[in-house]
């Protein structure tokens, strides 16, 4: 019985030792081996238990983003007239009258003023915005601008348009004209205006050297200019003028002119002609058409040429034949000095000719085959002028002429025997619109 109770009370004691280690222990007590031993949580605990590292974070609250504040809007601009928008950019100044102060600026003498004076170039600029400004012979000005005027101090002034040119009067005694393209540009669009003109490049002539020679007449000093041109293409060609610059021994720019075909002026393809000009130099140069400053013709001068202005024509045109029977040669009478050289003949009228659209060219040309003399004419009266006349023979189906020439052979120490031989072209008609 003893024996018994005494496994009873061992059991008991066991009992007690288990159940104390499987109740844990208290936090920083706790045995390591027994927390190892701990049996794992149940696959239920597993499916709802997440790391913390995997947990998703409590979304924060939603902040509204900021409405964007708009734009400045610039208002846009009032559209332009079809017009305006064509009369719209860059020009050069092409032409200056002033009449109160005897003043007429061409394009070759707005370019020789420059030139002499270090002025500079009268410009002008019309902005799409309606504001434009303009300079010329040392004078500036601001204004706004519509398609039928400019205001400037409050004041309209009428402007008239036709591309690419532009003219203004600024009063009854001043006016500007003004073209958006180069001048050769603008000449050359002249052949849209009439249906008888072909514009040309310079593929259809030919330049030979320029020469320049000066010569006296009585009290008067000249320089003579020739550039001789052939006409390389297939059709008529129209001389209208060549553009050049003197330029002296060492390149610098003395001048600017115009060259007109004064005895030339219709080639047809293949003839050889010249633009050519006899300058007068006056003591004082004061800019005026037909005179040249002295000091641009220097001894070693070089002629630059920077534009020929010519044309095909396709219209009619016809040559007659022409003689001259008798040449006048003689100092002049009215001032003792200057050789005369007065050719006299004869142009054949066929039927139907008309004598008020003939003119001739006559020439003069030394032994070496120079150019030394030229003259032209065309249908005047000798009742009213006895000495420069062409004029109808009535039943003789033609017309007698008589007129001067100039040139170097005027000079009175001119060796007259050199001359060799004269020439005369008769044609129509004069003008070629």
């Amino acid at each position: 019985m003893k024996r018994l109770f005494c496994v009873i009370i061992v059991a008991l004691l066991l009992l007690g030792l288990v159940s104390c280690g499987s109740g844990g222990g208290t936090p920083g007590n706790g045995n390591e081996s027994q927390s190892n031993s701990a049996s794992p949580p149940s696959s239920a605990e597993q499916n709802t238990v997440t790391p913390p590292e995997q947990q998703t974070p409590p979304a924060a609250e939603t902040q509204p983003e900021p409405e964007p504040e708009p734009e400045s809007q610039t208002p846009p601009a009032d559209p332009i007239s079809e017009k305006m928008a064509q009369m719209a950019g860059n020009y050069e100044l092409d032409n200056y009258t002033n009449y109160s102060q005897s003043q007429y600026f061409s394009y070759d003498i707005l370019r020789n003023y420059c030139i002499r004076s270090g002025a500079e170039p009268g410009t002008m600029t019309l902005g799409e915005d309606g504001k434009g400004r303009l300079s010329y012979i040392g004078n500036e000005l601001s204004f706004e601008w519509t398609e039928e005027a400019f205001i400037i101090d409050g004041k309209e002034y009428p402007v008239h348009f036709s591309y690419p040119e532009l003219s203004i009067d600024l009063s009854e005694n001043e006016s500007l004209s003004y073209r958006l393209v180069s001048h050769l540009k603008a000449f050359d669009l002249t052949a849209d205006w009439y249906d008888s003109r072909k514009a040309v490049d310079a593929s259809a002539y030919e330049l030979g050297a320029p020469e320049v020679v000066h010569f006296n007449e009585s009290s008067r000093k000249y320089v003579f200019v020739r550039v001789p041109v052939e006409n390389k293409s297939d059709g008529q060609l129209v001389l209208d003028q060549l553009y050049f610059t003197a330029l002296g021994p060492d390149g610098r720019e003395l001048g600017f002119y115009a060259l007109p075909a004064s005895c030339t002026k219709v080639l047809l393809p293949g003839e050889k002609g010249d633009f050519i000009y006899n300058y007068l130099l006056p003591d004082e140069y004061l800019y005026f058409p037909g005179q040249a400053a002295a000091d641009a013709f220097p001894e070693g001068v070089v002629i630059k040429v920077d534009e020929v202005d010519a044309y095909i024509w396709t219209g009619e045109y016809k040559r007659y034949d022409a003689e001259i029977t008798e040449m006048l040669v003689s100092v002049n009478s009215q001032t003792g000095a200057g050789m005369l050289h007065r050719p006299n003949g004869f142009v054949v009228l066929p039927e139907g000719a008309n004598l008020d659209e003939i003119e001739f060219y006559v020439y003069c040309y030394d032994k070496e085959g120079k150019l030394v003399g030229f003259g032209s004419q065309f249908a005047v009266q000798s009742s009213i002028n006895p000495v420069l006349f062409l004029e109808e023979i009535p039943g003789e189906n033609r017309a007698k002429f008589q007129t001067n020439m100039i040139g170097p052979f005027e000079d009175m120490s001119f060796p007259q025997d050199s001359i060799d031989r004269y020439e005369i072209v008769a044609f129509s008609p004069r003008y070629y619109y």
